[in-house]
């Protein structure tokens, strides 16, 4: 019995051999599809979890207007949603984030959401510094 609908047709593109015996490079492949740009950025910075009352401390390493990326030995849990304070020179920065991932004894990867529109406003001016140039 011959399935036709499996048939190539048109200008379809020929699969080699090595197609599916190599896993896809997920960093190569989501690099670019980055939302917004991050920015090299050291700052203190105070994590907490409110149902478990939880705070840990630790600097961030790079920051954009959609998170942060945050050293910590012992990160918290992936989907964890906490809230957050960053401290600089030029102010602080306060929102609610979730932990989108964990580095296990390096740091985590932090998302920002429900920011205060007064909060997006000192980020905006934050990475707006001439210093701030893009991580590629």
């Amino acid at each position: 019995m011959r399935a036709e609908g499996w048939q190539r047709r048109g200008r379809g593109k020929r699969l080699s051999d090595t197609t599916f015996s190599q896993p896809p490079d997920a960093g190569t492949r989501f690099a670019e599809r980055r939302a917004v740009p991050r920015y090299p950025f050291v700052a203190p910075i105070e994590i907490f979890e409110p149902i478990c009352r939880v705070c840990l401390s630790g600097r961030t390493s790079q920051l954009s207007l959609g998170g942060c990326y945050v050293e910590v030995p012992d990160p918290m849990p992936v989907k964890t949603v906490c809230q957050l304070r960053i401290e600089w020179d030029r102010g602080k920065f306060e929102t609610w984030a979730r932990i989108v991932y964990i580095q296990p004894g390096t740091g985590m990867g932090i998302a920002f959401f429900d920011t205060a529109p007064e909060q997006k406003a000192t980020l905006a001016d934050w990475l707006a510094e001439p210093s701030a140039l893009p991580v590629s």
